[in-house]
């Protein structure tokens, strides 16, 4: 029914169907999204890391084949030298490097901290600098 407004008051007169619009059908809808969600495309990679660890740059790396590997070239990822232990205390740095995603570390753990330290994950091989691409490809997964 489509309403009129009339001097006296809104009327519902009957819409005639040769002007009626078919609604689309199987038109995707988009995702709804949260207050603290984002879209894939808002997706945001970031490696925190300090001046003194040299395993940044591995995991950079890394994190660009697991995107790769996933399928998700579009996905750019950024580095952030953290040079202060404020500066350190403002993310969710755990040691050098940190990847994050939106802001949130993809391996969580219990040693957030404002050090500016190196860090190491358990890996197939033993504790190392950087977690292996299919450690990356595996935690961004569910993300993606």
């Amino acid at each position: 029914m489509l309403q009129t407004l009339q001097r006296d008051g809104p009327t519902a007169i009957p819409l005639h169907e040769d002007y009626a619009r078919p609604e689309p059908r199987n038109r995707p809808q988009p995702a709804p999204v949260g207050p603290d969600e984002r879209r894939i495309e808002d997706m945001e990679i970031e490696i925190l890391h300090i001046d003194e660890c040299p395993s940044w740059e591995n995991a950079e790396a890394r994190t660009k084949e697991a995107l790769n590997a996933l399928g998700r070239t579009d996905v750019h990822v950024t580095t952030r030298l953290l040079r202060t232990p404020e500066e350190a205390a403002e993310t969710s740095f755990a040691g050098s490097p940190t990847i994050t995603v939106n802001g949130v570390d993809i391996f969580p753990s219990d040693g957030r901290t404002s050090d500016l330290a190196c860090r190491v994950y358990p890996t197939p091989h033993g504790l190392k600098g950087t977690p292996t691409t299919e450690q990356i490809t595996n935690a961004l997964r569910p993300q993606i």
